[in-house]
């Protein structure tokens, strides 16, 4: 089976050679030759994706792709996939609606599984899992960041694209308070919070998405982990100066640890979802990398192997109501060395 891996930088890399291992034919695409060098196999090609006609007769050849460009070029690359009739699974954190392709996605008779990384994705799926296992799910809170191991060092990593990272700190946050959505300013809702790996602080950061049309819950929030301090630090600074800051954080190798925690509130249960995943020193592989791409990567063999039938655009949140899918995706991860821990109280 043939794969096309659109965007070939830190995560896109990953995705791409852990399909190769999985033993699908892939290609592995990118404007930039240097960020090509990090896939393992043979078959890459130059291309910039804003090159609408190429990029649609380059998906013609292809029934399965993967989107892992920055977000500005997301919903571009998802458009040219219904045009070329290719199903796709995401990881931009496109700024656009993605559920108002749903019409166009079904017509072309394919499926696009959007926000499919660690968060949004797997913080999607332990949401919609949350809510088929407790009766009458009324609030989740997710809490979710990348942080260096080392936070007296460094006060940030910057794993992704920096211009998509200093969006989380100007962009409107999206929360649910009883059951009305409501704008809250990003940066906002600062507290502490302790993970076996050492005390952070956290804030409210739009990562919400589908889930805010999709669940049925009454309250619903993402806040993003950073080292103690962080908010203080980024508000010293302009715009221009945070993006040269993260730009600078991008270009260094910084070990890193990836925290979720996803809690879901029943009327008589609580069930909390926890992972906590560390940079890989023997592959040079960031935690971010790891849980974003493995999580994607896994995401195309289900669909290539026809585990997920659903047409359209599919939200994550809808693969974790499915625990045939969650099961399977909980052991790939683990056989990923990603493990992931649920405990159901009350």
């Amino acid at each position: 089976m043939r794969v096309a891996v659109i965007g070939c930088g830190r995560q896109g890399a990953v995705i791409a050679n852990k399909l190769l291992e999985y033993g699908y034919e892939v290609t592995a695409v990118d404007v930039n030759a240097g960020n090509l060098r990090k896939f393992k196999g043979r078959d890459k090609l130059l291309l910039d994706v804003k090159d609408t006609d190429r990029l649609k007769q380059f998906l013609k050849g292809y029934e399965f792709a993967v989107d892992a460009v920055p977000a500005r070029l997301g919903l571009h690359v998802m458009q040219a996939a219904i045009e070329a009739g290719t199903n796709l699974v995401d990881i931009s954190f496109t700024e656009g609606e993605v559920l108002d392709l749903q019409a166009a996605t079904l017509s072309a008779g394919i499926t696009i599984i959007p926000d499919c990384g660690v968060a949004p994705g797997l913080s999607n799926i332990f949401a919609g899992n949350a809510c088929v296992r407790l009766a009458g799910v009324h609030t989740i809170k997710i809490y979710v960041g990348g942080v260096p191991v080392d936070c007296e060092a460094y006060n940030l990593c910057v794993n992704f694209c920096p211009e998509d990272m200093l969006e989380e700190y100007k962009r409107p946050v999206r929360i649910k308070v009883d059951g009305k959505i409501k704008q809250v300013a990003p940066l906002s809702g600062l507290e502490e919070i302790e993970f076996t790996t050492g005390e952070y602080e956290c804030f409210y950061t739009d990562g919400l998405r589908t889930m805010l049309q999709t669940l049925d819950v009454r309250n619903l929030s993402e806040k993003t982990v950073r080292c103690k301090g962080h908010v203080g630090w980024i508000k010293t600074m302009s715009e221009d100066e945070l993006l040269q800051v993260l730009r600078r954080y991008a270009s260094m190798d910084i070990e890193d640890v990836v925290v979720l925690h996803v809690l879901g509130i029943g009327v008589d249960k609580t069930i909390v979802y926890s992972m906590v995943d560390f940079y890989d020193k023997q592959q040079g592989i960031t935690a971010m990398a790891r849980t974003t791409g493995y999580t994607a990567a896994i995401v195309v063999k289900l669909l290539i192997d026809g585990k997920i039938q659903m047409k359209g655009v599919v939200p994550p949140e809808r693969l974790g109501m499915d625990e045939h899918l969650f099961d399977t995706l909980l052991r790939e991860l683990s056989r990923c060395g990603i493990d992931v821990n649920i405990e159901v109280m009350g």
